[in-house]
């Protein structure tokens, strides 16, 4: 029989004493040649508000048929330093305004799944590193008994290579290479 299950939820966040970084008082050096420092130190001198919700969907459409979709959105709002000299916050927002999947788990026989993801998030607010993607990933499994099952998996099939994150200290993004795994599993 057909279901639809439905999950809402919704976020505010209201954040002090972030860490950002903060100018200090500049004055000479003479180590290891003479010259100037202006000193930025870590301090607790930044806040925010985020807010946001996620839509979590799970039909179950046939007995073999599963339909999973999922958006979520993000704002990071407001953001203000609470001290003089303080710098903007070095972290930003490091979070897709607008994220969604949609999964689709298929059993065409009792020892078979297809199982299908397909994601899209939207850019990093504060990078301009990290542009908007479309990602596919695949998965046929097989169980020739109830104990083990072969699998084999793809991933990241739409880019040779997908930006999804960066070190807030290392402006280069974190890049995924497209794979394909070959699994097999048995329990005891």
């Amino acid at each position: 029989s057909q279901q639809v299950l439905a999950d809402v939820s919704l976020f505010y966040g209201d954040y002090d004493r972030l860490v950002t970084f903060v100018a200090g008082t500049p004055g000479p050096d003479t180590t290891p040649v003479p010259n100037l420092t202006l000193p930025f130190v870590y301090q607790n001198a930044f806040e925010a508000e985020t807010y946001g919700g996620e839509l979590a969907l799970t039909w179950e459409a046939t007995d073999q048929l599963r339909v999973m979709p999922r958006y979520s959105f993000f704002e990071e709002a407001n953001r203000r330093a609470t001290q003089t000299g303080a710098a903007l916050y070095p972290g930003g927002s490091r979070t897709p305004r607008h994220q969604a999947i949609l999964r689709c788990q298929w059993t065409p026989a009792p020892n078979w799944d297809v199982d299908a993801a397909g994601y899209y998030r939207d850019r990093v607010q504060d990078s301009p590193a990290i542009d908007a993607f479309v990602r596919l990933d695949l998965r046929v499994a097989w169980r020739p008994n109830p104990n083990t099952t072969i699998s084999l998996v793809g991933q990241n099939l739409l880019n040779a290579r997908q930006a999804e994150g960066e070190d807030q200290f290392v402006p280069q993004p974190n890049e995924i290479p497209r794979a394909v795994v070959f699994g097999f599993t048995t329990r005891f």
